[in-house]
């Protein structure tokens, strides 16, 4: 019998049961913690079907043949191993925009000969209402600092500021 059966005679039973006299803080605390993890399987199943949605939507985003006849997962394959520099951790992403309307994205990270640190990314639109796929659009490229300098450029701001109280 399924989980949410076991509840369901479980808690008719005790109703059926305590019909004349008020439930026990026992059975109080039973019935929450029946309740509490059907809640939380609940949520388990929704967050998996997303997970699955959102595999589903990059796998046929990479499969998708453009014009060249190259598929997405080739197309970006291809500007990863050309790119000037070491490319490292190659990621493929996919956010929801819409009802039916999805973002994919592929970002990899590219250090140059001097160890300058850019993030690149290329981005396709699954429309599934249309059934059509656009892209790819360059991602717009983000210089990557490391901490020490992030740190030594905060502390350069702090120390010309005048009303600063350090």
């Amino acid at each position: 019998m399924a989980r949410g059966g076991k509840f369901l005679c479980a808690s008719t039973l005790l109703l059926a049961m305590n019909a004349c006299t008020p439930m026990s803080e026992t059975e109080k605390e039973y019935l929450d913690a029946e309740r509490q993890k059907k809640e939380e399987l609940e949520t388990f199943e929704q967050n998996m079907t997303q997970q699955a949605k959102i595999s589903q939507v990059i796998e046929k985003v990479q499969s998708w043949k453009q014009e060249d006849g190259r598929t997405a997962e080739q197309y970006a394959n291809v500007q990863k191993d050309t790119a000037e520099g070491q490319a490292m951790m190659g990621q493929w992403n996919a956010a929801q925009k819409g009802d039916k309307l999805y973002e994919v994205t592929f970002r990899f990270l590219l250090v140059d000969q001097l160890y300058n640190k850019q993030r690149i990314g290329f981005r396709w639109m699954l429309d599934e209402n249309l059934d059509r796929i656009t892209g790819p659009k360059e991602i717009e490229t983000e210089q990557v600092r490391s901490r020490n300098e992030k740190e030594s450029q905060t502390r350069n701001l702090r120390s010309r500021d005048p009303w600063s109280l350090e």
